[in-house]
C-alpha cells in the first residue's frame, strides 16, 4: 500500500540529525557548505517528526493518521517500528518548508 505524508523540516533539523548519527562530513553538517545536503537516511525518521517543529508525543499524530490508512495491520491497537527499508529514489530537498513525502508499505 502507499501512503503520503505531509512534513516540515528545517536546516537546522537536518544537521541535528545528521550529528546525532556521527556524521562528520561538512555538506550535511555545514549549511555554508555549496553541496549542503541532507543526510540520506533523514527521511526515515520524518513521520515521527510530521509537520510540527516541537517535541512530539510517540506515536506522533502523522504515524497515528497513516497507520488508520491501513498501513498498519487490521485490528492492530499498538504500532510497532521493526524493520525499515528504504530506497532512495531521488535527493531529499535540502531547502526547508513542507514537503511531501510518499511512503509505501509491503
Amino acid at each position: 500500500e502507499v501512503a503520503s505524508a505531509t512534513v516540515s523540516y528545517n536546516r537546522r533539523d537536518l544537521i541535528v540529525y545528521a550529528l546525532g548519527v556521527g556524521c562528520t562530513d561538512l555538506r550535511h553538517v555545514y549549511e555554508g557548505a555549496d553541496d549542503f545536503a541532507a543526510f540520506p537516511l533523514f527521511p526515515a525518521v520524518l513521520l515521527h517528526k510530521g509537520t510540527s517543529f516541537d517535541v512530539v508525543d510517540f506515536p506522533s499524530p502523522t504515524l497515528l493518521r497513516l497507520a488508520s490508512s491501513g498501513l498498519a495491520l487490521p485490528g492492530a491497537r499498538a504500532l510497532l517500528d521493526a524493520e525499515r527499508y528504504i530506497e532512495r529514489v531521488r535527493d531529499v530537498p535540502s531547502a526547508e518548508g513542507a514537503h511531501t513525502l510518499t511512503y509505501q508499505s509491503r
